[in-house]
């Protein structure tokens, strides 16, 4: 029997769900509490005292308000078998309550009418350089407590990629402030962070086998995932366990398998402009992801340019489909994509006319040739989900 607590959203209790429950009990699971409000000061409100119905909502309230993550784990850390975390809901952002207090701007908060009493806070939103630096510290001490809990080698880290697809191949719908793309790649510089400050386990799959799924109990969302997903998720994570029982501790996870429509590392040259990759399409296509694993081996952030081998009409307007025209003809239609120092995973989704399909496209370090090692590429369409016969 292995216990589990769970520190995150609905993705890792959502994946919960698909575990053997009698062998996997769940011990606690934290949840709307980022990881700014956990290690910041308490605030004096009390969630009972708001408008919130639900018990279990007024418990997440609290616990956020009290900042109540470390007594919660310093209570279970001995019996707990592993500690799943995931960081979807850090994109609610936090409020800045002032006096080094923080609290998670969750749907919870904003329901509950207790904003209403701090008329001098202000958000501070997810993916703004002062949310990613009150973040980076408060790693610094999640990791502290980790390892005084001696809780490192029991944590897994989990890194699902917003879905760009339904089951059925259709664009995902649901409210969200920012695109799946944007979304992942802001998640995939918060999770370097993690990997930079702790020794831990990360187990995810590749963009192009994250689904989201119409029937969802809570509705259509780029992380409310197919059952597919949860599965492939559980299984991971038991073979993980496994290996640990015979004394592996947590054995590397599999790295993820590129298995779209086109998956070539090409490399060429060109005398005027560095070192690229190419990737050559089978056949045209109008709309396509592309997830790219790559060290950008510079000690700053960078950009890399992806530009689009296309043959628009006249009235083509590239801003309208996030493109930019460059005047370089070795590069012409083109979007930017920051890159960070270290490795780790990039996400792109274009969306063109139909009647301007693309036929390859390129991938070049902005800085010169040598900043950017590309290793992996998957590229995936609506059409490679439509076939899988998820429904």
């Amino acid at each position: 029997m292995t216990n589990i607590f769970i520190y995150g959203s609905c993705v890792a209790r959502d994946t919960y769900e698909y575990f053997d429950q009698k062998k996997h009990p769940l011990m606690d699971y934290v949840a709307r509490q980022s990881l700014i409000s956990a290690f910041s000061e308490p605030v004096d409100l009390s969630a009972r005292d708001s408008d919130l119905a639900s018990a279990f909502q007024v418990k997440n309230l609290q616990g956020d308000l009290d900042g109540d993550l470390t007594r919660r784990i310093q209570a279970q850390s001995a019996a707990c078998g592993i500690l799943i975390w995931d960081l979807a809901d850090e994109r609610l952002g936090v409020i800045d309550c002032g006096q080094g207090q923080y609290i998670t701007r969750s749907v919870e908060l904003v329901r509950s009418g207790l904003l209403e009493r701090l008329p001098e806070s202000r958000w501070i939103r997810f993916g703004t350089p002062e949310h990613f630096d009150l973040w980076k510290l408060s790693v610094h001490r999640f990791a502290v407590l980790l390892e005084n809990q001696k809780l490192i080698d029991r944590i897994l880290l989990l890194d699902i990629p917003w879905s760009m697809y339904n089951q059925f191949g259709k664009q995902t719908k649901g409210i969200v402030q920012i695109s799946p793309d944007e979304a992942n790649n802001l998640y995939a510089e918060y999770i370097q962070v993690v990997l930079a400050e702790m020794n831990l386990r990360k187990i995810g799959i590749s963009w192009n086998q994250s689904i989201s799924n119409t029937d969802h109990k809570w509705t259509e969302s780029p992380y409310h995932y197919h059952e597919t997903v949860y599965q492939a998720m559980v299984e991971k994570i038991n073979n993980l366990t496994e290996e640990r029982l015979r004394g592996n501790i947590f054995a590397e996870d599999t790295p993820p398998v590129h298995n779209g429509t086109i998956n070539i590392f090409t490399r060429a040259s060109s005398k005027n402009f560095g070192e690229y990759v190419e990737v050559s399409f089978n056949k045209p296509l109008s709309e396509f992801c592309v997830e790219i694993e790559g060290v950008n081996k510079s000690r700053t952030a960078s950009e890399m340019v992806v530009s689009l081998d296309i043959d628009p009409p006249d009235d083509f307007t590239p801003k309208k489909f996030g493109l930019a025209l460059s005047r370089n003809p070795q590069i012409g239609y083109f979007r930017y994509l920051k890159t960070t120092p270290g490795l780790r995973r990039y996400f792109i989704h274009f969306s063109l006319p139909e009647a301007t399909p693309c036929s390859s496209l390129k991938i070049r370090a902005w800085k010169g040739p040598g900043v950017l090692e590309v290793q992996t590429i998957s590229l995936f369409g609506p059409e490679d989900i439509q076939g899988r016969q998820l429904v």
